[in-house]
């Protein structure tokens, strides 16, 4: 009977160890959530500088209102000029599509006119479309409110015009980002639907008069969204859904990726979005081996490198890695996922203006 008991409590003693062991790798993961909480995690940061609008959300519902509602301006941005014109097209108030059975693509327009956003329609958008103009789709990354993605295009908008007399309508493509409680809820979510946004820009794109330059731009979750678009422009497939009739051959946009938080092998030949590179003109990817938003994600969320954090090898890449320029970042950017970095640096600004806009200059 002693022995019995002996070998019970030794048998509880490794079950209170293994609780304990247990209990401990909850905690230390829980606080990884915490310490990532603390990074704009796969988001952009607005600085302090920036004017905030009086009349902001607060709530979900009143963040994905229409983009009709005018807008004041932020003091530091001009009016914009007759040929470098802004515009705001949303997603916010669409399903996240997937599957073959899609919903109606009814984007909502505004307009940057004289210091206001003001309410416009995809008519108006297309019929000012002009074949020396350069269309460049800006698609932001997660947590933005609209406010936050009115105030961000703002800024790229006067960061494009600062050294650039090109021709060009900056599309400032805002989807439902805003930020969800819980932090591994947030992120999942959001990667899913960057996933199904690709439809919707994809859709978007076949849409642009024939004859016209285009080109992307995308940061973080928006990178995985302009990957996604352009595979779908080439009769791929992201989530189950396709373009079928939709599908352009024209639509053959320069393109440039910001922090992409999407794994390296996607494009790679037979990767899942192994037709994007085949659909552009040039794609340019700015990379930060030092990301810890990033690299958080390459642990616990895709659990594979990430074209945001790494230099993809010729050799993986293949006959259409031919359009692809990387430019490596991590001593600019260092420990940061702020997409201002990459925009406030003279140098990598330069070479991201040159390749939507002038690639001429490069």
């Amino acid at each position: 009977m002693e022995r019995m008991s002996g070998t019970a409590t030794v048998t509880q003693q490794l079950l209170n160890a293994d609780a304990r062991l247990e209990r401990i790798n909850r905690l230390r993961f829980l606080r990884l959530l915490w310490i990532l909480a603390l990074v704009p995690l796969l988001s952009h940061r607005v600085g302090a500088h920036e004017v905030v609008e009086a009349a902001t959300a607060t709530a979900p519902a009143a963040a994905e209102a229409s983009v009709a509602a005018p807008a004041a301006v932020p003091t530091a941005v001009t009016p914009a000029a007759a040929d470098q014109e802004m515009w705001l097209v949303s997603s916010r108030r669409l399903p996240n599509p997937c599957g073959p059975r899609v919903p109606a693509v009814e984007l909502d327009y505004a307009q940057w006119v004289d210091g206001c956003w003001l309410p416009s329609t995809a008519e108006a958008f297309r019929s000012g479309s002009r074949a020396d103009c350069v269309t460049c789709v800006h698609v932001h990354g997660n947590r933005m409110t609209l406010h936050d993605a009115r105030v961000g295009g703002l800024d790229l908008y006067r960061q494009l015009r600062a050294c650039s007399e090109s021709k060009f309508r900056l599309v400032v493509w805002t989807w439902p980002s805003d930020r969800i409680h819980g932090m591994a809820r947030d992120v999942f979510t959001k990667m899913d639907r960057a996933d199904g946004e690709s439809y919707y820009l994809a859709s978007f794109l076949t849409k642009l008069p024939a004859g016209g330059r285009v080109s992307l731009i995308g940061y973080s979750f928006g990178a995985r969204t302009v990957v996604g678009g352009l595979h779908l422009l080439a009769g791929g497939t992201v989530r189950g859904t396709s373009l079928h009739a939709e599908k352009s051959d024209a639509v053959r946009p320069r393109v440039v990726l910001l922090a992409a938080a999407l794994p390296m092998g996607a494009i790679v030949p037979n990767g899942s979005r192994s037709q994007a590179l085949a659909q552009s003109e040039s794609v340019a990817s700015f990379y930060n081996a030092a990301d810890p938003a990033l690299k958080a994600f390459e642990r616990f969320g895709e659990k594979s490198d990430l074209l945001g954090r790494h230099h993809l090898s010729e050799a993986c890449l293949g006959g259409a890695g031919a359009v692809m320029l990387q430019y490596n970042a991590t001593k600019t950017v260092g420990k940061s996922h702020d997409i201002n970095d990459y925009l406030n640096s003279p140098p990598l600004m330069r070479a991201i203006r040159g390749h939507l806009l002038d690639p001429g200059q490069l």
